[in-house]
């Protein structure tokens, strides 16, 4: 919502482009007791880190969704999502929806935008080997 403009001229680019959209990412929550398998004094510092957006994102969503993390996991193993292309544009003009994403649900859509969306990321499949990175 910040520059929709600049995503609109990336949809619209026709490069492969795969989106990464927040409600993927809300299906993957963790909790503080998942980054107690992380080992070491960095293991130590994440989970400083952490612990209070862990805490804050807690109160009303049960865990932390993991935006930014989900996004380089997708870069580093795309089979552990379900992923769907479809027609995406993004509204440059709306009073309320200005920068959100609409994707054509018809039978027919127009196919302007074809990229692919993630639906949904495998969670035990991030926070296992999130973890396991974290410990490399």
């Amino acid at each position: 919502f910040v520059d929709p403009e600049a995503a609109q001229h990336v949809l619209e680019s026709g490069i492969k482009t795969t989106l990464v959209p927040l409600d993927a990412c809300n299906y993957v929550k963790m909790i503080n007791r998942d980054f107690e398998a992380t080992k070491g004094t960095l293991g130590e510092q994440i989970r400083h880190i952490v612990s209070p957006y862990v805490k804050a994102s807690s109160i009303d969503e049960g865990g932390a969704p993991m935006y930014d993390p989900l996004t380089v996991y997708y870069a580093l193993n795309p089979n552990a999502f379900d992923v769907e292309k479809l027609d995406v544009l993004v509204e440059i003009k709306g009073k309320i929806t200005k920068g959100m994403t609409v994707a054509d649900l018809r039978k027919t859509p127009e196919q302007k935008n074809i990229i692919n969306v993630v639906k949904q990321a495998h969670a035990e499949d991030f926070k296992k080997d999130f973890i396991d990175y974290l410990n490399t």
